[in-house]
């Protein structure tokens, strides 16, 4: 089984990055880096007028 470790944290090395590395040693692990990533915002539509749409149809 592989393990996910998604990181959000801004510095490449920094205390996220260890935190995570040591969490996981040992194990076979995929890390995903955020800040590698542009995150469009998100609008919440599930308790708005006209209510959630639906992702499949």
């Amino acid at each position: 089984m592989k393990i996910a470790v998604i990181k959000g944290g801004t510095r490449s090395g920094g205390n996220t990055d260890v935190l995570a590395e040591k969490a996981v040693q040992g194990f076979d692990a995929e890390h995903i880096y955020l800040q590698k990533y542009r995150i469009q915002p998100i609008e919440d539509l599930r308790h708005a007028q006209g209510g959630f749409r639906p992702v499949f149809r």
